[in-house]
């Protein structure tokens, strides 16, 4: 029976499912919200599928026989995948195909070059530095909420130049959007583009140096954005920005204290730390499943042709785990060959933001550990619950000792 990837069960568990999966073949065929997809769970096979450009991410780029397809399991071409999104909030570098996606990479790509990140550090040091000096008088944290999640949000912040006025009814407004809660759908939707507009409109009229001023600042005339691509970039970078970070911290952080062994190899050798994080990107990372893909044409994945129209769900939380490619592959191994893993993606879609979340995640995990040597969990690792989307993973809580 296909996998429904939006089941308690499944969002609880799915590496294990993945498993049973890879030992049969590298695509499946599975369910999300009801609706079929494909579901490519080895590691070449993912690898290859995130660069054809067969595999569209613009529904709108189909023909009509493949319309006709997605039309018969998907309610309109701008939910399909089950992740529904207003039209103002999708004509960003993610949903978008060649050769407008290499235009909006183009201009987005400006501010995210190794120069203008690596500024970004004493900023980082700063945040995490006031975060930990918060947990002094606390014997028990929890480090998504109280460390993982406000981390990369303040760094997102101020990278992008949001006034921290504007984030608290955004943070409620998004998290509904992105679980895709229909019953609170259209007011958090109404939420979030007014924050988005009034918050381009304001660097439009006064820029400062900050990544949407400088954004804001391109014409459309001169092949800049127009306001809904402006205010469908915002949405991406703040989401992307803090999201998927957020998740791998605290993954990284449960992975280490249920590993008493790795754990303490990188207390005693925090020279480690790059690597480190690098796999634990790889076999913990806070990503699950790539953006949903449409074929445009027949396409064969492995040993099976995905035809024109079908939704195809890329698992590169399982192409990591994948034995075929990673040896001992559940296991965490600092001394492990890097680069490979797909945490970040492959090919044009690369995420442009991962040298910031490396860096936010390394300066979080080692200043952490060097506070609080005696870091611990304080629940039971059965007792956490996982976040409600298959897209994502991450805990939504994890209760730690200091002390």
């Amino acid at each position: 029976m296909p996998v429904d990837l939006c089941s308690a069960e499944f969002l609880r568990d799915p590496h294990s499912r993945y498993a049973e999966m890879r030992a049969r073949g590298p695509v499946h065929r599975a369910s999300y919200n009801g609706r079929p997809v494909w579901l490519v769970v080895g590691y070449d096979a993912a690898r290859r599928a995130l660069t054809d450009p067969r595999l569209a991410r613009d529904p709108d780029s189909l023909g009509p026989r493949e319309r006709q397809r997605l039309r018969a399991s998907a309610r309109s071409s701008r939910t399909y995948g089950g992740y529904q999104l207003p039209p103002e909030l999708t004509g960003n570098l993610s949903r978008s195909d060649p050769p407008e996606h290499t235009r909006l990479r183009r201009l987005v790509g400006r501010s995210y070059r190794p120069r203008i990140v690596s500024r970004m550090r004493p900023e980082i040091e700063t945040i995490v530095g006031s975060l930990l000096d918060g947990f002094a008088d606390r014997s028990v944290v929890d480090i998504v909420a109280d460390y993982a999640l406000p981390l990369p949000l303040e760094v997102t912040c101020r990278l992008l130049g949001i006034p921290a006025d504007d984030m608290s009814d955004f943070r409620a407004a998004a998290a509904v959007l992105l679980v895709n809660d229909q019953g609170r759908w259209q007011e958090s939707a109404t939420v979030v583009i007014d924050v988005l507009r009034r918050l381009m409109r304001a660097k439009r009229a006064e820029p400062a140096e900050d990544l949407l001023s400088a954004l804001a600042a391109t014409g459309h005339e001169d092949g800049g954005l127009t306001e809904d691509e402006l205010t469908a970039t915002a949405w991406l970078l703040i989401t992307s920005g803090y999201a998927t970070t957020a998740n791998t911290i605290g993954n990284a952080v449960l992975a280490l204290l249920t590993d008493p062994v790795r754990l303490a190899v990188l207390a005693s050798a925090p020279q480690l730390i790059d690597r480190a994080v690098e796999e634990l990107l790889r076999r913990d990372g806070g990503v699950n499943l790539a953006p949903v893909r449409v074929a445009t044409e027949p396409v064969e994945i492995g040993d099976v042709t995905i035809d024109g129209g079908e939704l195809v769900h890329i698992a590169v939380a399982s192409a990591n785990r994948d034995p075929a490619h990673f040896e001992d592959a559940e296991r965490l191994d600092f001394e492990r060959r890097q680069g490979d893993h797909l945490a970040f993606g492959h090919g044009m879609r690369y995420c442009l933001g991962a040298e910031l979340a490396r860096m936010e995640t390394r300066i979080a995990l080692a200043r952490l550990l060097d506070r609080f040597p005696n870091l611990g969990l304080a629940t039971d690792p059965a007792s956490l619950r996982w976040q409600d989307t298959p897209v994502l993973r991450g805990v939504e809580t994890l209760p730690v000792r200091l002390r």
